[in-house]
């Protein structure tokens, strides 16, 4: 649960950035690239802002994931049938490609509402298959482990809603924005927009998006 403020957040962004006085730089516009920040956390590292459900799912192998979501995370077990309050059997994850080559023909076998597996490609986010294929009536639940979009705080006064590990993930994201403002004009805010982008990826444990220092200005 987060205790941290989003004005907390944006004090510290102020101090580093010797604006305290938002002479440069207001408090609503580093309100807002927080509010972004926890976004793109979440783009990055799905598992930033994650969700569980009871969720019913359609006939045949192609299912979606409930509206709102950004990318599945998991489905460990069935839930039964309407009203989908009642865990059953385990479900596990098979590579499609594996599951392709062993069972050439497994979206068309029998139906049945207990899922036995999932199948889930991370280019496709919201979509997963499931075997064998549901009924066309009697729906299975599964439960569904899943991303979404962080919610946007109310004001700078209230708590992040991301969890308080994420404080300096921010920070940096926020710095980042901000630098980025003069980066096209100074080498020295470019520098410091690229060095703060690089420690909100690495944060996120997303090393294939850091940029180089040396990047040239527009």
């Amino acid at each position: 649960m987060a205790t941290i403020t989003c004005q907390t957040i944006v004090d510290k962004a102020e101090l580093q950035l010797h604006d305290t006085g938002n002479d440069r730089w207001s408090a609503a516009n580093l309100f807002g690239w927080l509010k972004s920040g926890q976004r793109q956390a979440a783009i990055l590292k799905p598992d930033v802002s994650v969700t569980n459900a009871s969720s019913v799912l359609i006939a045949g192998v192609k299912q979606s994931i409930p509206t709102g979501g950004i990318q599945l995370i998991n489905i460990p077990y069935n839930m039964g049938v309407s009203p989908g309050a009642t865990p059953g059997a385990a479900i596990q994850f098979v590579d499609p490609k594996t599951m392709g080559q062993l069972n050439p023909t497994w979206t068309t076998d029998t139906a049945a509402a207990v899922v036995q597996n999932y199948m889930f490609d991370p280019l496709d986010p919201k979509t997963f298959y499931v075997y064998p294929q549901q009924p066309s009536s009697g729906f299975g639940y599964v439960l569904i482990v899943y991303s979404v979009t962080p919610a946007d705080p109310a004001t700078i006064a209230a708590v992040i809603t991301i969890d308080d590990i994420y404080e300096t993930v921010l920070l940096d994201y926020v710095l980042y924005r901000a630098y980025s403002e003069d980066a096209a004009q100074s080498q020295l805010a470019l520098n410091r927009s690229v060095m703060h982008w690089n420690m909100f990826v690495e944060s996120l444990g997303r090393k294939d998006l850091k940029e180089k220092m040396d990047t040239p200005r527009p």
